[in-house]
C-alpha cells in the first residue's frame, strides 16, 4: 500500500477484490487496473470516501478498513505511509477508533499466520491517536 506495491500485496488485493465482490481473477485484475488509473489521476480522497460514505454501512466501511489492514501487513512490513493512509481513510469514512485498533489486531494476526512471519520486528504505533 506505500508506493512500491509488492507482489504479495497485488495479489491480496485481487484476492479480496475476487472474494469481496465475487469476481473472477481476470474480473478482479480489470478493476484494479481501473482503480490504479483513477488513484494516479486523483489529487485526493474525498472522491473515494465521499462514494464509500454513502453506499456502505458502518459494518461494510469497518470490512474496508480490515482488508487494508491486511495489505498493510501481508508483506511483512508495516511502512509508516501505509499506517498514515489506512488510519486517514479510516477518518474520513468516520470508523470508530476502537474498530480500527480491533481490526488492526485482527489483520496482523491473520498476516502472520498467512506468511509465518517473525512481525515482531514491525513497529506497532498505536500511540497515534
Amino acid at each position: 500500500m506505500d508506493d512500491a506495491i509488492e507482489t504479495i500485496e497485488q495479489e491480496t488485493v485481487l484476492a479480496l477484490v475476487q472474494q469481496s465482490f465475487s469476481l473472477t481473477l481476470e474480473q478482479a485484475t480489470t478493476l484494479f487496473d481501473l482503480a490504479e488509473e483513477q488513484r494516479n489521476q486523483a489529487v485526493d480522497y474525498f472522491q473515494f470516501t465521499s462514494l464509500i460514505n454513502k453506499s456502505y454501512s458502518l459494518e461494510q466501511k469497518i470490512e474496508l478498513i480490515e482488508s487494508l489492514w491486511k495489505i498493510a501487513f501481508v508483506d511483512g512490513d508495516l511502512d509508516m505511509h501505509e499506517e498514515y493512509l489506512v488510519r486517514k481513510i479510516s477518518d474520513l469514512l468516520y470508523v470508530p477508533h476502537a474498530s480500527l485498533m480491533k481490526t488492526k489486531a485482527s489483520s496482523e494476526s491473520w498476516a502472520r499466520v498467512l506468511v509465518n512471519a517473525d512481525f515482531s520486528r514491525i513497529r506497532v504505533r498505536d500511540n497515534m491517536k
